[in-house]
């Protein structure tokens, strides 16, 4: 359609042209108000995102403070059943000997100068009889051990 033509029509009929008019100025101002809308719509992404990102590092610095706090814990776990594996060893070594009526042979009689020296060494080799400081180390290291578990 020629320009002009359209021109002529609206020329003699005024009804249309009112109609073209106000269709114009109808598109005119949905095409403002479309803009006006999309600027509002990008102004609130905008702070969602915003809102969105704060929230994110909120939640990195919680992850990353609970991670370093699991690791902590961990490692304090791992150090107390390792403690209480031996605090356990150490007690079944010294129940064995109790229970199983061991013979302890005191300080006094372990001496090169006694000459029972070397059947107190073959009995203490064979199982049958532990020396008192070996007793009393085992007792030590026991106690140690659980004082080091309370201390945690």
């Amino acid at each position: 359609m020629n320009i002009d033509l359209i021109v002529e029509v609206l020329k003699n009929n005024r009804v249309l042209w009112v109609e073209a008019t106000i269709a114009g100025v109808f598109a005119i101002i949905l095409s403002i108000y479309n803009a006006i809308m999309l600027f509002f719509q990008r102004k609130k992404q905008h702070d969602y995102d915003k809102k969105l990102e704060s929230f994110k590092c909120g939640l990195e610095s919680k992850t990353y403070i609970s991670r370093a706090m699991f690791d902590k814990e961990f490692a304090i776990y791992q150090e107390l059943m390792t403690l209480f594996y031996e605090a356990y060893y150490h007690f079944e070594v010294i129940h064995g000997m109790s229970s199983h009526k061991i013979k302890v042979i005191p300080r006094s009689e372990i001496s090169l100068e006694n000459p029972q020296f070397e059947d107190i060494a073959d009995e203490v080799l064979s199982g049958k009889a532990v020396a008192q400081t070996q007793l009393d180390n085992e007792k030590k290291i026991l106690v140690s051990k659980c004082l080091h578990i309370r201390k945690l």
